[in-house]
């Protein structure tokens, strides 16, 4: 699901946000929502052999979205603050706002509770940042 023609991917999405041309160089940006991150329309576009959305979606994240030395700086100040080191605990975002007003609040707990659980679960015994 995507149009491709002399180095062009237009990949599909609710709202194509730029178009730049540079030379050879042509970006489309567009919106994907997703709550596997793309991984499922990542991997059906490979062909045999080709790196999966596994493999690769960490080194693009850092890639791509690397904060500026000031936003870097503003975070390791915070993590310091909060005594929390790199790769020594887990995190939590729970977005229970997102598109609405108001929810009820012990659908917001258990979103918390299962948010908590699964960082657990990922650095068990270590400190969790809930945000």
């Amino acid at each position: 699901p995507h149009l491709e023609t002399e180095n062009l991917w237009v990949v599909p999405g609710e709202d194509v946000r730029y178009f730049s041309i540079e030379d050879d160089v042509r970006v489309v940006g567009s919106r994907y929502q997703s709550n596997n991150g793309g991984s499922g329309w990542y991997n059906d576009q490979l062909e045999q052999g080709e790196t999966t959305f596994d493999e690769v979606s960490h080194e693009v994240w850092r890639t791509f979205f690397t904060p500026s030395e000031h936003l870097a700086r503003a975070i390791r100040d915070e993590m310091n603050h909060l005594g929390l080191v790199p790769n020594q605990y887990a995190s939590a975002h729970v977005r229970a706002l997102y598109a609405v007003q108001s929810r009820p609040l012990k659908m917001v707990e258990n979103w918390v509770t299962n948010g908590v659980n699964c960082a657990s679960n990922l650095r068990p015994g270590k400190p969790i940042f809930v945000a």
